[in-house]
């Protein structure tokens, strides 16, 4: 260890024990001392740099859980706005099917109607057979 850190340590161990004495109290004639060798101290010098360090990652958790709370709120968002979409889609797509069907309908009708019937075609060949007898005739 090296002797910055072990001067380190030695004043962070005496500042827990003033801020100790201080928050409870003591005066100096009712005072024990505590005698803890330097291992122990070294020992609870660490478990509160472990302390620290666990309740930073404690704090950036719960930021992630925040900021993971708010991307759920937006992808619920969002997957109702798709949901929305796909359902317009779809009504859309029911629409066209119905007016194709219509004009699929119209189409067939008015291919009914622009085909002359047989019964027609007959009746017209007659008409053109007796009016070129009858220029046959004629001449």
């Amino acid at each position: 260890m090296t002797t910055e850190r072990k001067l380190i340590l030695t004043v962070v161990a005496w500042t827990i024990a003033i801020l100790i004495l201080f928050v409870s109290g003591a005066r100096c004639e009712d005072t024990v001392p505590i005698e803890l060798s330097l291992t122990d101290w070294q020992k609870v010098v660490v478990g509160l740099e472990e302390h620290r360090i666990c309740q930073e990652e404690l704090n950036y958790i719960k930021q992630d859980n925040v900021d993971l709370e708010k991307q759920n709120k937006l992808l619920k968002e969002n997957l109702a706005l798709s949901n929305e979409i796909i359902k317009k889609g779809e009504q859309r797509v029911s629409n066209l099917e119905k007016e194709l069907t219509l004009q699929d309908k119209a189409c067939k009708e008015a291919l009914k109607q622009s085909k002359p019937s047989i019964f027609q075609e007959i009746g017209k060949a007659v008409i053109f057979i007796l009016i070129g007898g009858g220029i046959v005739l004629l001449l």
